[in-house]
Parts: structure tokens; sequence; C-alpha cells
């Protein structure tokens, strides 16, 4: 599947259920853009990772790779 990931991509959070839950402990946003969504992935923990859909791991690997060098 082809995500947006450009910088001023807004992503809904309450579509991917464990990006809603890792936001849910830091605050009270339900959007985010393509640069935070990929950090908060890439400093998820593998209990998250575990618990991720085949859609939701593979959204979190693309928002990663399209922000890597961010």
């Amino acid at each position: 599947m082809n995500y947006d990931f450009r910088h001023e991509a807004m992503h809904v959070i309450a579509e991917w259920p464990v990006l809603e839950q890792i936001v849910r402990s830091r605050s009270k946003a339900r959007r985010l853009d393509s640069r935070m969504v990929a950090a908060l992935y890439a400093e998820s923990s593998e209990e998250w990772w575990c618990q991720m859909s085949d859609a939701e791991h593979d959204f979190a690997k693309a928002a990663i790779d399209a922000h890597q060098t961010d």
C-alpha cells in the first residue's frame, strides 16, 4: 500500500490502534504529521511492535523509512 508521508501530511491516529495507545500515553493529539508518526514508531518498544496488526506494522515501517534521515 502507498502512504503519503510528505512532511505536511497529517495522519489520524485512531486509524492505527497501537499508535493511538502510544500517543494517548503522551498527549491528547488526534492527528500527527508524518515526522512525528515516524519518530513515535521508531522509539516504540518491542512490546508495541508485537501488538501491531500486519497493516499497522507495514504503515509504521513505511513511516520510519520515509523519515529515517530527518
